[in-house]
């Protein structure tokens, strides 16, 4: 139970008096954090093992090190996929508040397990470790969404997510990049194996202060055939009113970003003619644009839904990639690939990073608000169900996006096409956007009496 739940305030009661900043406001802060923090432990665990596997430091029996990395980029996904229908079932039947603390108990102790596995260098442990945190994420991620509007007041979701995911975004960085350097050596691998405890520790001791709350429907059975819940989820998304678009709009989003992380390596490479460690600082800096660009969603939103913020993010996104289209088309790689150092010192260079930093800060813009939007219109008694789906859609549509780079490059097209593709498509839907807007009447677009397209 909540250390502070005899004499703790309502969450409408604190959101009435406080004057503390939102992440600061224990409606929210505790919920924030936990998430972050568990974020943090998902990425550093999947990129020790990335790492420590083909340096030698750790071995899977049953993997070579050259499926090594592939195998365990894919597991943890899996167990988001396996759980998701069952999870969103769970979330909705049971005290929301209660699963969460639960949940991260159990994720404290799969983080105290992986570093008993690092300790004994049990490859196989930790590969189990990996899949039981997916499946781990498929029952947490449900249950977040679901308190959110329970938390917060309507305007203030747009703000929320800002914060929740420009934390999100700087929690992968730092796990990224703490893995990767501890990764690679028998001694990183053991203070891998204590921050990890330490931190998972952390996610569960900030999930007891998260305010209390009622189950939404508490007379659901749970299914656990995961198939015919699967097309319940998706009928559920259907019906609910004003719940398909923005999700589809989540949804391409992560298909974008998807297919975005696969291009980079080659776009650096075969294009601009430069080393990998240009990669890691186009991708570093592309999460700090994404944190950045959630952040300022949540800001420059108030009293509105932030579906017009959304549009004008999707604008710049179309023309950040149409600059990377054309800063790109003219160039040839050298016959030796540049350092950080020298791909700094080149003017095209830096314009190639800025535009890439630009696409991703924009698309930040454009997701923060329409995942806001999935939270505040769906029920709240199948909330965590149409929540469950879109984790299930976005995982779906991050794989096509992934995979139409292969066909993308197999097809004979150059690395730098893709962006002016994705402009094409992105106008299409700022098209729709726009042509939606038109069709309400002035001024009630961004409303929330009128927040039902």
């Amino acid at each position: 139970s909540s250390p502070m739940s005899a004499t703790a305030e309502t969450p409408a009661e604190e959101a009435t008096r406080s004057r503390l900043p939102l992440f600061l406001q224990r409606r929210f802060g505790p919920l924030t954090a936990s998430f972050v923090l568990g974020a943090f432990t998902d990425n550093m665990l999947k990129q020790v093992l990335i790492i420590g596997i083909p340096y030698g430091v750790l071995s899977i029996p049953f993997l070579s090190r050259e499926a090594a990395g592939p195998v365990l980029g894919a597991i943890y996904p899996l167990g988001i996929l396996l759980f998701s229908p069952i999870a969103g079932q769970v979330a909705d039947r049971y005290p929301r508040t209660m699963l969460l603390r639960r949940i991260k108990v159990v994720e404290a102790g799969l983080m105290l397990t992986a570093a008993l596995g690092f300790l004994l260098g049990s490859g196989s442990l930790l590969f189990l470790v990996l899949l039981a945190m997916g499946a781990q994420t498929a029952f947490f991620n449900p249950v977040r969404h679901a308190v959110m509007p329970q938390l917060l007041k309507p305007q203030e979701l747009v703000q929320g997510n800002g914060i929740a995911n420009g934390g999100l975004f700087l929690a992968i960085l730092t796990a990224l990049a703490l893995g990767s350097g501890l990764g690679d050596n028998e001694g990183g691998v053991m203070i891998a194996a204590f921050v990890l405890a330490g931190v998972g520790l952390l996610g569960w001791f900030a999930a007891l202060f998260v305010p209390d709350l009622p189950a939404s429907d508490p007379d659901h059975k749970v299914d656990y055939n995961p198939f015919p819940q699967m097309a319940r989820m998706f009928r559920l998304v259907t019906s609910a009113p004003g719940v398909t678009r923005p999700l589809l709009g989540v949804g391409f989003f992560w298909a974008q970003g998807a297919a975005v992380t696969v291009l980079i390596p080659y776009l650096v490479h075969d294009v601009a003619g430069a080393e990998g460690e240009v990669v890691a600082l186009i991708m570093g800096l592309s999460a700090i644009g994404m944190a950045v660009g959630s952040v300022l969603a949540g800001l420059v939103v108030r009293k509105r839904t932030g579906l017009g913020v959304a549009g004008a993010g999707l604008a710049l996104s179309i023309a950040f990639a149409v600059d990377l289209f054309l800063v790109n088309r003219p160039l040839s790689p050298g016959p030796e690939l540049m350092s950080v150092s020298e791909f700094l010192a080149w003017g095209p260079g830096v314009h190639l990073l800025l535009a890439a930093v630009g696409v991703s800060t924009a698309n930040a813009l454009f997701y923060t608000p329409l995942i806001a939007a999935v939270q505040r219109r769906a029920p709240d008694k199948a909330r965590a169900q149409i929540m469950s789906a879109a984790n299930l859609f976005n995982a779906g549509l991050a794989m096509v996006g992934a995979l139409s780079i292969q066909q993308f490059t197999k097809a004979g097209s150059q690395p730098e096409q893709f962006f002016l593709a994705l402009a094409a498509a992105q106008a299409c839907i700022l098209g729709f956007m726009a042509w939606r807007r038109h069709k309400e009447p002035e001024g009630e677009f961004d409303a929330f009496e009128a927040d039902t397209d």
